[in-house]
């Protein structure tokens, strides 16, 4: 399953917005968030879609300034390595349910540590 932050992943990519790829069963066991469980991210440069203002899609996504594996864990722990400055920055403690979260709660953590510090 893939999932983005905007409307379609064609305009997450074109936009540079987070997209997470992941199989559902394994991330979701029992309506839980497998906390250790690998998501596969992605974040493209919006600069390579678009010419002159138009979309420039060709099908296929190829170049991304970010490519890489993650988990909750790692996200939450970066997160609160900074998190009153990111807190103040996206009000992240607002939006997102720590306690039970689900793979759109993943997404937003992922989206607002990324916006305000990068993934590393």
């Amino acid at each position: 399953m893939k999932i983005g932050t905007d409307i379609s992943i064609v305009e997450c990519r074109c936009s540079g917005y987070p997209v997470i790829e992941f199989k559902k069963r394994e991330l979701i066991k029992n309506g839980i968030l497998q906390k250790d469980c690998y998501v596969y991210l992605t974040i493209s440069n919006p600069e390579e879609w678009y010419d002159n203002g138009k979309v420039k899609f060709n099908g296929e996504f190829n170049h991304f300034m970010i490519n890489c594996y993650v988990t909750w864990n790692d996200v939450l722990e970066q997160y609160n390595d900074d998190k009153k400055s990111i807190d103040s920055f996206a009000e992240t403690e607002k939006n997102i349910d720590f306690q039970n979260p689900n793979e759109y709660d993943l997404l937003h953590l992922i989206s607002d540590v990324s916006n305000y510090k990068g993934i590393y």
